[in-house]
């Protein structure tokens, strides 16, 4: 015969209790994280409405009367704002380590946490597990990143995943496994709280400028140096205020004027000529000379070949007929010339070359490239 199913008549286990604590008897003492006072109104807006849902976590500290908050800043100041007299409260541990890590944790998870905000966070979970492995803190992370090349101090305490953990990065990995973000997120918090310094982050705060909020920009203002930091914030937080971090760099530190198109083209024509060996740097200019703009001309540095040439122009500007001109280049500069169905056959010592009649450019460009080889032949 089955048996008739058992009523669980046992008692649940006492987790823990939940406490009515006047909020006039809890010092709140020295945060992590500043209480803003417009969230907690909010935050008191809402138990005024629905009740509170959370329990704040308290302690007694050896020696002192009244309770000492560890978690809950927020909620326990909106219950002061709406007149609360008593808040639900839960006692925890009063030690140190452990009221520093209770607020850390629970505050990475609230809505409403800017990346500095954050980055304190997780700088403190870093230093309490340091503490526990009994590695000594004796040093803040600025020091260090203010003491040292901070590019370098990144790049080793990255690569240190050794048990004698020198600095807070070789953590990150067991942090991130505790409070549910990667290691990279880690490192970038940290890389945020060692590299700004805490009266900048006020100065951005009491402005609320929009990159307190802004993890890209807090980055791109971590990675300039304390100096260039302060003049960025400055600007930042002034009468008119920039809204990027570029753009308060731009403002102390105006970059170069761009170069023109037409500098640009000159400067890739020089580079690539400088760059030419000698026969095609000859044979560019052959080209130049051809393209040359009205007015202007290539001048070869030889006694002889200006005075041939001027010559040749001078005659062709005067409009003389082909045979006077082919005459006068035999006669004056020995050149054998010979004029056949219109087009000019030259010779300039060992040098040749065509010329059609009407092609006169073209043999004015003759000219010089026949000079110049006559003088590489030298």
């Amino acid at each position: 015969m089955a048996s008739l199913p058992v009523a669980n008549d046992a008692a649940p286990q006492v987790a823990g209790e939940i406490l009515l604590i006047p909020t006039d008897e809890i010092t709140i003492g020295d945060r992590l994280r500043e209480i803003d006072q417009v969230w907690a109104e909010a935050l008191g807006g809402v138990m005024a409405r629905e009740g509170q849902q959370t329990p704040i976590e308290v302690c007694r500290l050896p020696g002192r009367t009244g309770w000492t908050l560890v978690a809950g800043a927020h909620r326990l100041t909106g219950a002061r704002i709406i007149g609360m007299e008593l808040i639900e409260a839960r006692e925890v541990s009063s030690a140190a380590d452990y009221r520093r890590m209770r607020e850390a944790s629970e505050n990475l998870w609230r809505k409403g946490l800017d990346p500095l905000g954050r980055a304190a966070h997780v700088a403190e979970l870093v230093r309490i597990h340091k503490v526990r492995a009994g590695i000594e803190v004796d040093r803040d992370g600025r020091y260090v990143s203010a003491a040292t090349r901070w590019q370098k101090v990144v790049a080793e305490e990255a690569d240190d995943a050794t048990a004698t953990i020198a600095t807070a990065y070789g953590w990150s990995e067991k942090v991130g496994a505790e409070i549910g973000i990667s290691a990279r997120t880690v490192r970038d918090d940290l890389a945020l709280y060692r590299r700004i310094p805490a009266g900048l982050v006020a100065e951005l705060r009491a402005k609320r400028h929009p990159i307190v909020t802004n993890a890209a920009q807090l980055k791109a203002l971590a990675k300039l140096e304390v100096d260039d930091q302060r003049k960025a914030v400055a600007h930042l937080v002034d009468e008119e205020p920039c809204a990027t971090v570029g753009e308060a760099i731009a403002r102390f530190r105006p970059g170069k004027p761009a170069p023109d198109a037409g500098a640009k083209r000159l400067s890739a024509f020089i580079g690539a000529f400088a760059r030419m060996g000698m026969a095609e740097k000859k044979a560019a200019l052959v080209q130049l000379g051809e393209i040359m703009p009205a007015g202007y001309e290539l001048v070869i540095n030889t006694n002889e070949l200006p005075d041939l040439v001027a010559f040749v122009e001078g005659q062709l500007n005067q409009g003389v007929e082909s045979p006077l001109l082919q005459a006068e280049l035999e006669r004056d500069h020995g050149a054998t010339v010979q004029f056949r169905s219109g087009t000019y056959m030259i010779r300039l010592k060992k040098v040749s070359a065509t010329c059609t009649a009407g092609g006169e450019m073209l043999l004015r460009a003759w000219l010089r490239a026949a000079w110049r080889k006559l003088e590489a032949a030298a």
